[in-house]
């Protein structure tokens, strides 16, 4: 297989933190003026790139360093603050990788490529190598990795022996 090549995307993305909190119970003003403040820096550093070998693309989508250092700290000292801060930081990279495949907002997830030694090597490059190449886990705990356009769902998903299936929305 040919090596992966990277081209950022450029795109504008506005998530809508109220619709996010609704399906959460945010006890005070103090910790939702702490989701927006993070929300507006985290933003700055979502990326998205598309990676193209041969004609196989891939859409890969990420927070930068500081962004999920920052979203992944302080389970011990505020665990619920960082549940939030980190299900905000997951749902920055799904909400821009649907923008960008609207398919994978309907689907409900965003299936997983095969791992390949070429992809492997193209990841690390990116700065998201895989933690476990077998499972195809990324490094990056906010990032995503998926078939560019949309060719299907748990059919063409790496994990789906062992997926329960995609959550229904209601």
């Amino acid at each position: 297989m040919p090596a992966y090549t990277a081209c950022a995307i450029k795109t504008s993305f506005a998530f809508d933190l109220e619709a996010f909190l609704a399906d959460f119970s945010v006890p005070d003003q103090d910790l939702r003026s702490d989701l927006a403040r993070a929300l507006e820096r985290w933003q700055a550093e979502l990326t998205a790139a598309l990676l193209r070998a041969g004609r196989r693309q891939l859409l890969l989508v990420c927070l930068g360093n500081r962004a999920e250092k920052e979203a992944g700290e302080g389970w011990d000292k505020a665990p619920y603050r960082t549940f939030l801060r980190a299900s905000l930081a997951q749902a920055l990279c799904m909400g821009l990788a649907g923008q960008i495949i609207p398919q994978l907002e309907e689907t409900g997830c965003a299936p997983v490529p095969r791992p390949t030694p070429t992809l492997a090597s193209a990841l690390s490059q990116l700065g998201a190598p895989y933690l476990r190449f077998d499972a195809a886990t990324l490094s990056r705990r906010f990032s995503l990795l998926t078939p560019y356009p949309f060719q299907g769902a748990c059919e063409i998903c790496f994990l789906r022996q062992g997926c329960p299936g995609p959550r229904k929305r209601d």
